[in-house]
């Protein structure tokens, strides 16, 4: 894996994903023809810096939901929701997030699974906590 990826896989690891489901999404991530850094580097102009490792990794997760592969459209969806989670802390909302893969037939198996559900719920609750959790550095610097 190169450095951009595991940067990709340290963010997701800080959003409260697991290591394994963050290793699995830093391996299989398609970046675009671009790396997640120059992703990052380009979203600091748009979002500014405190935001630009969550809109690239936003954007990274739900581009890559495109497999008819039941469990790694899961992987993704649950990393978009933990990263989501964390860069809104207390404000997240879990009906509002799960909005982002109501118009995407690839996430429909998944949503109907009650356990996988479960598990989303779950991911959307331990990113929220991490994510409200922030120190204040973290707060002004990403």
């Amino acid at each position: 894996m190169d450095y951009s990826s595991l940067a990709f896989q340290g963010y997701l690891e800080k959003t409260g994903l697991s290591i394994p489901e963050a290793e699995y999404v830093a391996k299989h991530a398609s970046f675009s023809g671009t790396s997640y850094l120059l992703q990052v580097a380009e979203m600091m102009s748009i979002v500014g810096k405190k935001e630009a490792k969550a809109e690239a990794s936003r954007n990274i997760c739900l581009t890559n939901i495109i497999s008819e592969d039941k469990q790694e459209s899961f992987i993704f969806m649950k990393a978009f929701i933990s990263v989501i989670s964390y860069q809104f802390g207390d404000e997240a909302d879990l009906e509002q997030q799960l909005t982002y893969f109501s118009d995407k037939d690839e996430c429909a198996p998944v949503l109907q699974d009650k356990n996988m559900m479960i598990q989303i719920k779950e991911q959307f609750i331990a990113s929220k906590t991490v994510g409200s959790r922030k120190s204040i550095w973290s707060k002004f610097l990403g």
